[in-house]
């Protein structure tokens, strides 16, 4: 939460006692929760404190990774397709020449 400045997985409304809840957005010391609505609220406050249920943090961290694995997933697949295109050329080229006769070897010194 801290690094990508989200607030919760998928919700952030979760309590942390949820199996897929998240701790005080507070301890992230995200913009957000500085709001008045952020002071009340059981998201960015806990549950013992805060007794608003609204989460003025929309920001969901799937949102987050989300973006960060489809820009790593382009990077991989455009690399990837460089190196496949450079391994052809690179098999071309070996068939291509490798059969050659060497113009500096004597036919005579093979027999």
């Amino acid at each position: 939460m801290t690094a990508f400045k989200c607030c919760g997985l998928h919700k952030a409304d979760l309590l942390p006692s949820d199996p897929l809840g998240c701790p005080p957005c507070k301890l992230a010391k995200l913009s957000c929760c500085d709001t008045p609505d952020g002071e009340t609220a059981k998201c960015c406050q806990g549950p013992d404190v805060g007794n608003n249920t609204f989460c003025p943090c929309t920001t969901t961290c799937w949102t987050v990774i989300q973006e960060r694995l489809s820009t790593g997933v382009r990077v991989t697949g455009a690399t990837s397709l460089f190196f496949s295109v450079i391994e052809l050329l690179g098999v071309w080229t070996a068939l291509r020449y490798r059969h050659q006769r060497d113009p500096l070897l004597d036919p005579n010194s093979v027999l």
